[in-house]
Formats: structure tokens, sequence, C-alpha cells
């Protein structure tokens, strides 16, 4: 995918997560926090580690 960065053009390797859930189970924030941290645990896999 492309994006501007700096005002350049740069190519970036994106991946998408979806999660699906039960409303009658799951809040949707609950949902929403519950990706942010996968996201932040994918983006910095040394946390995952201590």
């Amino acid at each position: 995918m492309l994006q501007r960065v700096d005002g350049e053009i740069v190519d970036r390797t994106l991946m998408t997560l979806t999660l699906s859930c039960d409303h009658r189970i799951l809040y949707g924030a609950d949902a929403a926090l519950f990706l942010n941290e996968i996201n932040q645990l994918i983006e910095a896999p040394l946390g995952m580690a201590l």
C-alpha cells in the first residue's frame, strides 16, 4: 500500500485485524480495547516476553 510520509510517497506493508463477536456477550468498546492491545503487542513483540 502506498502512503504519504513527510510529503513523499512510500510503500508500506499493512495488516488488517478484524474481530467478530456476539454483541450480546461483548460490548464494542471492549472489543476495540482488545484489538488495540493485540495491535500494540504485534508492533512491539518484546512486550510479550516481559
